[in-house]
């Protein structure tokens, strides 16, 4: 028997008649050296018999029953047995492209790559999807030059995947990989480590399936959770492996993976509450609280990229379940706190701080009475008030001011202002953390279409920060003052 070009893994537990649909899509590939092996990992579902059907009617097709063993994943223990030169590793209830294998035989065998990775989309149906036929591989990939390790960043419109669908290589790369039942970026890693020419394309091979009961949308499961956080950690000393050159590249996939990964699992924890029992929910969010914590202290989090309304969600489940907020993390380890909330004492000592010279000269109004301050607290209590503030919190300690004036209700605009006592944060991300959040607590909670904040011309560093997020200039001029406004989207 020759032998097949390539070798299709699927680890296959009670997916059902979904089964039937991804080892279709392996049959209608219009590249036909292969071999597919169906790894039963227990299930107790009409998948068996489905694998044993389809393995009788096809030699191609390997069923392999549950041995039961769950201490090595089933993909380590086939990979062992595997005939094909190259390795693809697909979920079981997923779709293939029918060009798929194709497109990689034409990269590996022509190109000269030794990996290929290529792009996906998320299918919600639970037909067959739609894929569109290539007649191009060329002008969808770029073959990255040898041992050139930039492709671990995104350039341009070129992005590394990290995932295990998304990609085939070498079997050689793959056998030796340590494969767990938690997340597969570890083992990800491992292979990437070995790759010298990979090609990366934007080509859409891949149906990646989300809709109830879909692996994306299982039941929450703490030992899950326990099992991908582990893995997360080993990530943590997985990226560098000495190679001259590479240390800074393994940086970013380690910051950069561990913060996607974690992120996609505190918010898959936030979906799940109240559809499993309250005491599997609490013991894994606080579990997840507490790995947020780890992975912050060790500089591997950023939620700056996250979005804003995510970015709140997390803080409050975070602060919920006993998470610490310390980290390297200027603007995640930011708090706004309602100035009515904060002690007497504090809400006085904010006027000496608007007082202090390196405060007062970003203002038109150089100095602020013990009257004029009394009025202004005054204000901050009345209903519909017109002015709303909050004292900025930085790791625990009080750093500044943020807050609106001039709020209309009705036409749903108002403007905006901060300042910072604390001199050594300036500069140091702290007002873009306490932007994204001025912005979204405007939109969602105020209601307002519109913001508008004046700058002091020479303060070049606010208006910078201002116009990245959004801000456009209204043609109005107060002096040194420049008039911004930004308009609000609805969330």
């Amino acid at each position: 028997m020759n032998e097949p070009k390539f070798t299709i893994v699927i680890p296959v537990y009670n997916p059902g008649e979904m089964l039937r649909r991804t080892i279709e899509s392996v049959l209608h590939q219009t590249e036909t050296s292969w071999e597919l092996f169906c790894v039963d990992d227990g299930s107790t579902d009409a998948s068996i018999e489905i694998m044993k059907a389809y393995a009788a009617k096809d030699p191609r097709i390997r069923y392999f029953p549950f041995e039961g063993d769950k201490t090595h994943h089933p993909r380590e223990r086939k990979l062992r047995e595997a005939r094909g030169k190259y390795t693809f590793l697909c979920d079981h209830d997923d779709c293939m492209h029918p060009q798929l294998l194709a497109y990689a035989a034409w990269a590996l065998e022509t190109k000269g790559a030794d990996f290929v990775d290529f792009g996906y989309f998320v299918n919600h149906a639970k037909t067959m999807p739609a894929f569109t036929r290539i007649d191009d591989f060329e002008s969808q990939a770029y073959l990255f030059p040898k041992n050139n390790y930039k492709y671990l960043k995104p350039i341009g419109k070129w992005c590394l995947q990290m995932t295990f669908w998304s990609f085939v290589t070498q079997t050689a790369y793959v056998r030796n990989a340590h494969f767990t039942y938690g997340m597969e970026l570890p083992p990800v890693l491992e292979i990437l480590a070995q790759v010298k020419h990979p090609m990366l394309s934007l080509a859409q091979l891949y149906a990646y399936s989300v809709f109830e009961g879909s692996m994306a949308r299982s039941a929450l499961s703490l030992r899950y959770a326990k099992a991908c956080c582990r893995d997360l950690r080993t990530s943590c000393e997985l990226f560098d492996y000495g190679r001259k050159g590479r240390r800074e590249d393994w940086h970013w996939v380690r910051t950069t993976s561990i913060a996607r990964n974690l992120k996609y699992y505190l918010n898959w924890c936030l979906r799940s509450e109240g559809t499993v029992a309250p005491e599997d929910y609490e013991a894994c969010a606080r579990f997840l609280a507490n790995e947020f914590a780890f992975f912050r202290k060790q500089g591997c989090l950023s939620l700056r990229d996250c979005g804003l309304r995510k970015y709140l969600r997390f803080s409050g489940f975070i602060r919920k379940w006993g998470g610490s907020a310390d980290g390297n993390d200027k603007a995640g380890g930011i708090r706004l706190v309602n100035f009515l909330d904060v002690p007497e004492s504090l809400q006085q000592e904010t006027r000496l701080w608007r007082n202090s010279p390196s405060v007062q000269k970003y203002f038109r109004i150089p100095g602020i009475t013990p009257e004029m301050h009394q009025g202004w607290l005054a204000s901050l209590k009345r209903a519909n008030p017109r002015s709303v503030a909050f004292i900025i919190e930085y790791d625990g300690e009080p750093i500044g001011v943020t807050y609106f004036h001039s709020i209309d209700y009705d036409k749903r605009f108002a403007d905006w202002g901060l300042y910072l006592y604390r001199t050594d944060l300036r500069g140091k991300g702290v007002g873009s953390g306490v932007l994204n959040q001025i912005l979204s607590y405007a939109r969602e909670v105020l209601k307002m279409k519109r913001l508008y904040v004046d700058i002091m011309e020479g303060n070049v560093p606010s208006r910078s920060l201002c116009i990245r997020r959004g801000f456009v200039e209204t043609g109005e001029k107060d002096g040194d003052f420049i008039r911004y406004v930004c308009e609000l989207t609805e969330a």
